[in-house]
């Protein structure tokens, strides 16, 4: 009998490990963030001067489509800052893509980076409450998956470019 009861317990036990993990962490186990958007995120955050800190879950000194980024249980008012969400679909599970980007209250300046560029299965873009300056740039009109956009209370100035049209998408400016 005591056999039995260990074997039930280990199967048990697996079943709730199994159910712990997220299918997207289970996907990501076998896949890694595209090297054009690894790349660009370590330009930005490098200009930007975001380093990773001890308290964070999040993982920007590897692949940053791991961790927090793809647990499906954190959402995106609960993301990481800074952080990423990523979705690890892509290619047959291949292959990882930033999907949100949340930079918020940094106090960061300057132009928004065109490396932005990069990540064009960006849904959710938060880079709001910061010192961005200058025009806000046409280039994001070039994000075709781009759900929401944030940018809010920061010092940009001159028209709203007319690319941001092209955002068929958007439903939150």
């Amino acid at each position: 009998m005591g056999v039995i009861n260990n074997i039930r317990w280990s199967l048990l036990c697996s079943f709730i490990i199994f159910l712990s993990v997220s299918p997207q962490q289970s996907i990501a186990q076998n896949a890694a963030t595209d090297p054009s958007e690894v790349r660009a995120l370590n330009v930005i955050f490098g200009r930007w001067g975001i380093t990773t800190n001890s308290s964070s879950k999040w993982n920007i000194s590897g692949d940053p489509c791991s961790g927090t980024a793809i647990d499906d249980n954190i959402k995106r008012e609960d993301m990481d800052n800074p952080g990423v969400k990523c979705n690890c679909t892509y290619d047959n599970n291949s292959t990882c893509h930033v999907t949100h980007m949340r930079v918020q209250r940094l106090e960061l300046q300057g132009p928004i980076p065109e490396e932005i560029t990069a990540f064009k299965f960006m849904t959710y873009l938060k880079i709001n409450l910061n010192h961005f300056s200058g025009t806000l740039p046409a280039f994001l009109g070039n994000f075709s998956v781009l759900e929401q956009l944030d940018v809010g209370h920061n010092t940009f100035h001159g028209t709203v470019p007319k690319e941001l049209g092209n955002l068929k998408n958007l439903n939150m400016l």
